[in-house]
């Protein structure tokens, strides 16, 4: 599935509203589009028996979340794999720009990278925080101000191959 340049705004009042919801995919690929308003903007979270194998957003925005900006959070036997976000920026999340979650179990994230994204303005909570199941975690350039912290990696992740650079 590919989107190019679309401009999707939400009603942030609306209880479980989301931008683009994706739960089971071969490949995704977003180019200029911008997501603006939602709960979440982005939710990425296939379950039991779904998977997420490709997913690139390049020069987009997802912009004033009334909570998490973009959440990427497998649950069951759900996974994600080979996600690259570049030129992107994530902002107005109330707990989070950006959830990295791997959740508990056999739910899993492998190869995550952001490369010079931008993360604001999270008022409660961390640019982008990462937890859970979680392996080869990148964020390579880019920047991240206006959050209570840069980012957080909890410790109850479970991480390998993790590089965070030039922030």
């Amino acid at each position: 599935a590919v989107l190019l340049d679309h401009v999707i705004v939400n009603n942030a009042a609306a209880a479980g509203s989301i931008g683009c919801l994706i739960e089971n995919a071969a490949d995704v690929q977003m180019v200029s589009c911008h997501f603006l308003d939602a709960p979440n903007n982005l939710k990425i979270a296939p379950g039991t028996n779904q998977t997420l194998t490709s997913f690139k957003a390049i020069g987009c925005f997802f912009d004033t979340s009334a909570s998490i900006s973009v959440l990427i959070e497998p649950a069951g036997t759900g996974i994600v794999s080979k996600l690259n976000f570049t030129g992107t920026w994530f902002q107005g999340g109330a707990t989070q720009c950006v959830h990295v979650n791997g959740g508990i179990g056999t739910a899993q994230i492998s190869g995550i990278t952001f490369s010079d994204c931008e993360a604001y303005n999270s008022t409660s909570g961390a640019g982008v925080l990462v937890a859970g199941r979680v392996a080869n975690f990148s964020w390579i350039g880019g920047k991240i101000a206006g959050c209570v912290t840069g980012i957080s990696i909890a410790t109850a992740s479970t991480f390998n191959n993790h590089l965070v650079e030039g922030v």
